[in-house]
């Protein structure tokens, strides 16, 4: 059998590429398209290299795919902490098995008569694309319902009691750690708490304050002109972007508090690096909670 190299990448290209983006997606990583398709670049290439120079053919194994997977994931969501670079790796490893299970399905139970007798004279190399592809999709979406679902269901709701401080104030808040916050700072990346507006009332200058009172934190000219007027509390307001149902180009305005204080069981844990983001609605009925805190700040 004869095997192109450039359709061996072409084809490692495009699977690598479906993989990492569905990991970004059910792994709420906000990353670059850029970076995606320069990290499946990447493990195409080294693919077609450990499977074509002899001197790499000997780690052409479990360990050198491990290898291969450990470095598109470096590359592609650049990890912070181990944790997070683990849970990366174990999540691009059952996707890209769940989506060779579902092909390999598809395969065989669609026009099941042709593609077996095809499959035993001439083998698993005429493997259909168009299965390949829509294996990528029912995937994406079993795999969406079941990470819904044990989000909600199986996974216990745990609280924080956490402290912002803020140009000599502080407010003792709840905050819910939630997995559906997947809000980052676009200027520094870094993380944001959404905090409801009355407990941040007093932190703000008044003309923010009368801003959130009458509702108008969505109106993007009246933001513009007082953050112009406001030039001291313009150097740690942020605007954030974001998208929801109903919602899909909102913008959140937030802060960088001085640091934030996070109670954990076994003691505190102190956070300069953080954005507070103020939601002008209650984010609990039973005013449980008054925060979603950030994953990525408890990692």
């Amino acid at each position: 059998m004869k095997v192109y190299a450039d359709i061996l990448f072409l084809i490692n290209w495009i699977m690598d590429f479906f993989i990492l983006w569905v990991v970004s997606k059910l792994m709420k990583k906000s990353i670059p398209s850029r970076r995606i398709i320069i990290g499946a670049g990447i493990g195409a290439l080294l693919h077609g290299a450990m499977f074509f120079l002899p001197y790499l053919h000997r780690v052409y194994n479990v360990l050198g795919f491990f290898a291969l997977a450990m470095i598109m994931v470096t590359f592609t969501f650049r990890p912070i902490t181990g944790r997070e670079f683990l849970n990366l790796l174990i999540a691009l490893h059952v996707i890209a098995v769940a989506i060779g299970g579902m092909a390999v399905a598809l395969f065989y139970y669609t026009k099941v008569g042709f593609i077996l007798r095809k499959n035993i004279v001439h083998g698993i190399q005429d493997f259909p694309i168009h299965i390949l592809l829509l294996a990528i999709i029912i995937s994406y979406i079993l795999l969406k319902i079941t990470y819904f679902w044990i989000s909600r269901y199986v996974k216990s709701k745990t609280y924080y009691p956490i402290c912002i401080y803020f140009n000599g104030y502080k407010v003792h808040v709840n905050a819910l750690m939630d997995t559906g916050n997947s809000l980052y700072d676009p200027l520094t990346h870094i993380p944001v708490i959404i905090v409801e507006f009355i407990t941040l009332q007093k932190f703000l200058p008044e003309s923010l304050q009368f801003l959130f009172m009458e509702k108008q934190e969505d109106n993007l000219e009246i933001v513009t002109k007082i953050l112009e007027e406001s030039q001291e509390e313009q150097l740690k307001i942020r605007m954030i972007p974001f998208s929801s149902l109903g919602t899909p180009n909102g913008m959140l305005i937030g802060f960088k508090p001085d640091y934030v204080d996070i109670c954990f069981k076994k003691g505190v844990a102190v956070s300069k690096e953080v954005v507070i983001g103020i939601y002008n609605h209650t984010l609990s009925s039973d005013n449980t909670y008054q925060a979603l805190l950030h994953p990525d700040i408890i990692q």
